[in-house]
């Protein structure tokens, strides 16, 4: 990065998790580590725009649950070209304060994209390309989160 530029922890938990998408949305694979989110559990009711039966993925609260992803180092300006992708420029997601933790055990501020309680619907599935996206992230996910995200119902095209 030049070095005049803010570097933001960023949480995939999502289609981000796949480092192709991340490189087509910012231009590069940037530095990767996984993480986990306690308090919530991965959801996918968050209604497509252009397919409303289809379910992208969401966190919703839950003190019992934790989410996995993937904790991105990236340039502060990157987030423009994330809040684009992820429609926080339209009110799908909402960029959120969040506090994930390591391998390590060390707790980390970091931005996650959470869906607005408009676009959040129960009973939505998530297509096999879409969850293809989280499973690319798989090297970075415990194995038994990386099994119920292969194993998760799909639909849709």
């Amino acid at each position: 990065m030049d070095g005049g530029t803010a570097m933001i922890r960023y949480f995939a938990y999502g289609s981000n998790m796949d480092p192709a998408r991340m490189r087509d949305r910012i231009g590069r694979i940037p530095e990767a580590q996984g993480a986990e989110l306690p308090g919530y559990v991965l959801r996918f009711n968050k209604r497509a725009q252009k397919h409303p039966t289809i379910g992208f993925a969401n966190v919703a609260p839950d003190p019992e649950g934790v989410v996995y992803g993937i904790l991105y180092d990236i340039a502060e300006d990157d987030l423009s070209a994330i809040d684009h992708y992820e429609g926080a420029t339209r009110g799908h997601y909402a960029r959120e304060s969040v506090e994930v933790f390591l391998a390590d055990g060390s707790e980390i501020e970091a931005v996650a994209y959470i869906a607005c309680p408009e676009w959040i619907e129960d009973g939505l599935l998530p297509t096999g390309d879409y969850l293809n996206h989280l499973l690319a992230g798989a090297e970075y996910l415990p194995p038994a989160y990386v099994d119920w995200l292969a194993e998760h119902e799909v639909g849709g095209k």
